[in-house]
């Protein structure tokens, strides 16, 4: 897939001048309609990955020695452009996927927290989002997973032409041998080289806060 230019078309009241290779913040994939002539437009590939920080190889931040993302670091040397100095637009969720898909900041959206749905914002209703967008110039957007934040009711199905529901979040099992969790005080399947994290009044040994953990399915 080679990177598609979008450059002089406004979008939330921004002028939007990306060079599209490929997202990481589920997918949207869009296709040209079958009246467009091959080669005519561009297939545009939305992958959305939640928590991924800077570990990837081509961004060396990776805290591992042998890097786990080799096709994304090979993609990343076949010609497509890789940012190394992007910056999120809000440190949690929901901002930074509102900011991304409507072209808002959270200060123009009022979208803060994980608790606001963007969709309550007056610019959001009266502005495009990104699949919108697509769709409003030729393209037939189609959707599975993760790419609006998630509330009740509302998985940003609205901005698709074809949405499809996912089962069990992902549809699939994290492997408990790779499993990276912080109430468990485990890394990558293995008891961490430290003591479990301690709440504020908590006994010894007992861990606080909320769960956060990762690993490969």
């Amino acid at each position: 897939m080679k990177p598609t230019c979008i450059a002089g078309k406004k979008m939330g009241g921004k002028k939007w001048g990306l060079l599209f290779s490929l997202f990481f913040t589920a997918h949207l994939f869009a296709a040209p309609p079958a009246d467009k002539a091959p080669g005519k437009q561009y297939n545009v590939l939305f992958i959305a990955v939640d928590d991924l920080n800077d570990w990837v190889g081509a961004f060396g931040g990776a805290p591992q020695k042998k890097s786990a993302t080799p096709k994304l670091d090979k993609f990343a040397k076949s010609g497509s452009v890789v940012f190394q100095q992007a910056n999120c637009a809000g440190p949690v969720c929901g901002p930074s996927r509102s900011a991304l898909l409507s072209g808002f900041m959270p200060n123009r959206s009022g979208v803060y927290g994980n608790a606001h749905n963007m969709r309550n914002s007056a610019l959001v209703q009266t502005h495009l989002t990104l699949p919108e967008y697509f769709s409003k110039h030729g393209y037939r957007t189609l959707s599975s997973g993760k790419i609006f934040h998630k509330h009740a009711g509302d998985e940003g199905h609205w901005a698709f032409d074809q949405w499809v529901a996912t089962e069990g979040g992902s549809g699939s099992q994290v492997d408990p041998q790779r499993l990276t969790s912080r109430s468990r005080n485990l890394i990558d399947g293995k008891p961490a080289p430290f003591a479990p994290a301690k709440g504020e009044g908590n006994a010894d040994g007992e861990g606080g806060g909320t769960e956060f953990s990762w690993g490969p399915a």
